[in-house]
């Protein structure tokens, strides 16, 4: 679950699953790789082998456990480090129910991969038809990375710092807070 605070999920790539529509054409596996990650504090990487996808981008889900809970009016951040063996692969990203009718949880965005590693960063909220959700699933598409390797570590998931700006003049201060919820500043008199 996550937490309407400053805490984090951290997903270890050994809570990795993958599902592949083979009845769709596509054919990968899955492994974790603990000699090529981003970084020595990592556990591994998770590697994904894609020899083929199938006919649409999801074919490939490469998901991590456990599911999450998630709040409207609170803004997630999703990081992680991926690159791919080969230019040319897309990942994406995407939060939904976890059973049918698979409906959508506000994060639904792609990342075109590099063969260095690079950091990625991308903020969602819950859409406001829904008030919670305890059945979140995260999911990282690899169906658009057809015959290349990709790898993906050091996945969290957590509170996104509030988009508060403050702009100091001669004789005051002006605040900005563009989250829909509240925020404590500091002011610097």
């Amino acid at each position: 679950e996550v937490p309407t605070s400053a805490a984090t999920i951290h997903f270890p790539a050994t809570n990795f699953s993958m599902w592949v529509d083979h009845a769709a054409g596509a054919q990968a596996t899955m492994t974790v790789d603990k000699t090529t990650k981003h970084s020595l504090a990592s556990g591994g990487a998770v590697k994904v082998d894609i020899s083929s996808v199938g006919s649409n981008p999801d074919c490939v889900d490469l998901r991590p456990a456990p599911t999450i809970s998630l709040r409207k009016g609170v803004v997630y951040n999703l990081t992680f480090w991926a690159k791919a063996a080969a230019t040319g692969a897309r990942l994406q990203l995407n939060a939904r129910m976890d059973h049918a009718p698979w409906s959508g949880y506000g994060l639904d965005s792609s990342v075109d991969l590099s063969t260095q590693w690079q950091s990625q960063s991308i903020t969602f909220n819950l859409p406001s038809s829904f008030e919670s959700v305890s059945d979140a699933w995260l999911s990282f598409f690899l169906g658009q990375a057809s015959a290349v390797t990709v790898w993906i570590d050091s996945v969290s998931l957590g509170v996104a710092a509030a988009p508060v700006t403050m702009r100091t003049f001669t004789c005051g201060a002006a605040i900005l807070n563009g989250s829909p919820q509240p925020a404590v500043v500091s002011i610097p008199y």
